[in-house]
């Protein structure tokens, strides 16, 4: 064959591959949309926020005080022998209690307010008496694990038997207090309830897995018949986004609901949610999985 006709051959080919015209690359047709999952679980450990303490006139006497406290309180918790029983400290705080009094010849004298309770408290100005106090505090919890197997009774038992031994031994549970309830509620004269205890989930992985699978197969359903809506055949997911993780609030009562509608505390728009795995009730949390899904569709 000759030079030029082989040159001949090769230019037909290059007019022929480009007589085609060439198109960008088509992106493949999806369907998005929202899988919602739900999934619950019992509580696994409940607390229950303490404070054990001492007040006295000199450090050395409050320490003493203080030290004595604890140790029969670890003494009585002991004797429970309670295996799945653990205490978590918070530190330890030593702190001046200060109230100014009048006089002590009887004098119509006003007791001191803020700053100046302070210092007349300290250095005894202002002619009342020196009513400075030295507080030793230390705020704790008691953790009691293992109880998702547990009957309401057994756990209260159990709870119950803590707080006895525990307030023996000069223990202040962590309540709100009756100035702060007072302060909130005012004068309605209507009984309000405080919850003790939290209980929580000590291991949230396996609960959260089977809320993103509740919430795949919800997406997987709703996109299923959006294709078939739409004369298509669903296909493999492209993406998945997770929009939110979060526990569905119980209605509360009583002042832990009052505090909330105060503070705007655990509000949301399309429902109630946190992100804190925790309840105030003895029973089932429960969980709620929002995410976006792209679905590959085939005609």
């Amino acid at each position: 064959m000759s030079r030029i006709h082989t040159i001949g051959i090769a230019n037909a080919l290059v007019a022929i591959c480009f007589s085609k015209p060439i198109h960008a690359q088509e992106k493949p047709s999806t369907i998005t949309v929202t899988g919602i999952g739900h999934s619950e679980a019992r509580p696994s450990s409940v607390e229950v926020n303490a404070k054990i303490g001492a007040t006295a006139n000199l450090v050395d006497d409050a320490l003493k005080k203080y030290r004595a406290n604890r140790r029969r309180l670890m003494e009585s918790l002991k004797k429970l022998e309670l295996k799945e029983l653990s205490i978590r400290s918070k530190g330890v705080s030593i702190k001046t209690s200060v109230r100014s009094l009048a006089g002590e010849d009887g004098d119509d004298e006003e007791p001191a307010n803020g700053a100046g309770a302070i210092i007349n408290g300290i250095f005894g100005l202002g002619g009342g008496k020196n009513n400075a106090k030295i507080v030793v505090s230390e705020p704790f919890s008691f953790r009691l694990t293992g109880i998702s197997e547990l009957t309401p009774e057994e756990l209260f038992g159990k709870v119950s038997k803590i707080i006895e031994v525990s307030k023996d031994a000069g223990v202040q549970l962590d309540m709100a207090s009756q100035e702060t309830i007072q302060m909130i509620t005012g004068d309605m004269g209507q009984p309000f309830e405080y919850s003790l205890a939290t209980y929580r989930i000590d291991d949230m992985k396996e609960v959260i897995g089977r809320g993103y699978a509740s919430a795949m197969k919800n997406a997987r359903d709703r996109a299923g018949r959006l294709a078939i809506l739409s004369e298509h055949q669903l296909g493999k997911v492209m993406n998945v986004e997770e929009i939110s993780v979060a526990k569905v609030e119980e209605s509360s009562d009583g002042l832990d609901s009052m505090i909330q509608q105060m503070y705007g505390y655990g509000y949301s728009d399309s429902f109630e949610q946190s992100e804190d795995f925790s309840s105030k009730n003895f029973g089932a949390i429960k969980i709620e999985i929002h995410l976006s899904v792209t679905f590959k569709t085939i005609e």
